[in-house]
């Protein structure tokens, strides 16, 4: 937390409550960064495992949930729901492997949120 101080001639109280206050407020915003800003999620690691098949692997987060979304083309088109991952109480390894035979080309996307 920050601390902020404040000089108030006439009041001690009045100090103490905006002091509070401030702490307060650093305390709520940092639970709002945490719940509604959470870090963005990466892919640790990508593997080919054959020629129709690819996996790869993301840390995630404690009470976050992810979704894995992909699309045929970077630039164009709608992305897809690959698969969805509920939150969990702790920190976690995923693994995901996805079936890719008969495609050109294939892009994931990673998304995170409370």
């Amino acid at each position: 937390l920050l601390d902020y101080y404040f000089t108030f001639r006439d009041d001690p109280l009045r100090a103490t409550n905006a002091t509070l206050a401030l702490h307060m407020a650093d305390t709520v915003s940092w639970v709002l960064d945490a719940a509604l800003r959470p870090p963005p999620p990466e892919f640790d690691s990508l593997l080919t495992l054959d020629a129709t098949r690819v996996a790869f692997h993301f840390s995630a987060t404690s009470n976050l949930d992810y979704r894995l979304q992909t699309r045929g083309a970077l630039g164009a088109g709608s992305w897809s729901a690959l698969q969805d991952f509920s939150s969990a109480t702790t920190n976690r390894f995923i693994w995901v492997t996805n079936n890719v035979g008969g495609l050109q080309s294939r892009f994931y996307r990673l998304g995170v949120g409370p």
